[in-house]
């Protein structure tokens, strides 16, 4: 599947392993995008959390292929539900 990443987007690393190097994204970090481009045909993300510079031995950024998309809608329906107080309670107070 094809994800359509933008820059201030947030977005999880899925990589189940996790990476290995320090300072680079863990498995189920949150992140946001700061830059999204290509490399040799290869999608590319950079992260606000995670800034790189380019070197003639590496490439900027992470493989968007270990992150996933976060639906802010989602997570803003669920944070409305969670922080609702029930009738009852609000009665009681």
């Amino acid at each position: 599947m094809t994800w359509k990443f933008r820059n201030g987007m947030r977005v999880v690393c899925v990589d189940e392993f996790g990476f290995s190097a320090k300072g680079e994204p863990t498995h189920m970090e949150v992140c946001t995008v700061s830059n999204v481009f290509r490399v040799e045909g290869l999608l590319c993300l950079e992260l606000v959390e995670y800034p790189t510079l380019e070197t003639e031995e590496f490439w900027p950024g992470f493989d968007a292929k270990y992150f996933r998309p976060i639906d802010e809608s989602k997570i803003d329906c669920l944070r409305e539900h969670l922080t609702k107080v029930p009738k009852s309670v609000k009665e009681d107070a």
